[in-house]
């Protein structure tokens, strides 16, 4: 039997960080000959590699695989478990509320969902926008006008105030995740993180810059934008996972979930 993931695995070439974040689909049973036939019509992007050329310039590699049967293979799509922990080792908030971690305090403040990317040019700082709109326009997820092909996805942004409490500059990571609670109840990990608009690869001059890192300072204090693609269903409850720089097994997860409200501007 051949399993087929339906989401792409985003590796970064200068971080041993394999960050998988599943965008779920419903597993469905087929013929043999029909899963076939929808299948190879098809090509995967399985993975991407952000590099930096010879200017600096993040560029994308993309491998693309179009799979093939033999006669005899069945075919079904793999849909990611819930996650294993109790919800008794999570804490769950709102949004409004304030977190601590990394000495910093977090209030999540605002989530948006659009099907065009071009929406970051009302929200990023304009230190920020020039390389966030390159960091789209290089995605095979958007056509030339910046929606997204696929109908049922969103662009989810999502707006951070951050206040850090520390005494010393330290580089912190931002990687994070959805978690939705679905129609039976259980809690699944989600969607596929794309950006944090001040992380390195935006703002540093440095050739090994690391996805979705930062550097923070004593008294720093701002917002910021996190962005994620993700289908959004009415029935279902959105969380963010506010244990930021959780790099492991995507339904181990614990820590801070907090509940988005998201307002869906199509």
């Amino acid at each position: 039997m051949k399993i087929i993931w339906r989401a792409g695995m985003k590796v970064y070439k200068t971080l041993p960080c394999f960050f998988l974040m599943a965008a779920l689909c419903g597993c469905t049973t087929q013929s043999i000959e029909d899963a076939k036939a929808i299948e190879e019509t098809k090509s995967y992007a399985y993975r991407y590699e952000y590099e930096t050329d010879s200017a600096r310039e993040a560029v994308t590699k993309i491998y693309n695989e179009k799979p093939t049967y033999d006669e005899n293979e069945q075919v079904e799509e793999y849909q990611q478990g819930p996650l294993s922990n109790k919800t008794s080792m999570m804490k769950f908030i709102k949004m409004n509320e304030t977190f601590e971690y990394y000495d910093c305090e977090f209030t999540v403040k605002e989530a948006v969902a659009t099907r065009n990317y071009n929406y970051a040019k009302e929200i990023i700082d304009d230190k920020y926008i020039d390389e966030v709109m390159k960091y789209f326009k290089k995605q095979i997820a958007y056509d030339v006008d910046g929606n997204l092909k696929e109908d049922d996805n969103r662009t989810v942004w999502i707006k951070i105030h951050m206040k850090y409490n520390g005494n010393t500059s330290k580089n912190v990571n931002m990687c994070s995740g959805f978690v939705v609670k679905k129609d039976d109840g259980k809690l699944y990990p989600f969607g596929v993180q794309l950006f944090v608009d001040r992380e390195e690869r935006f703002t540093s001059s440095k050739d090994n810059s690391i996805a979705y890192c930062m550097d923070i300072n004593p008294e720093d204090e701002y917002d910021m934008w996190i962005g994620f693609e993700a289908p959004v269903v009415n029935s279902w409850t959105y969380y963010l996972e506010g244990s930021f720089g959780y790099i492991f097994q995507p339904t181990g997860y614990t820590g801070y979930l907090i509940e988005l409200d998201i307002e869906d501007r199509g």
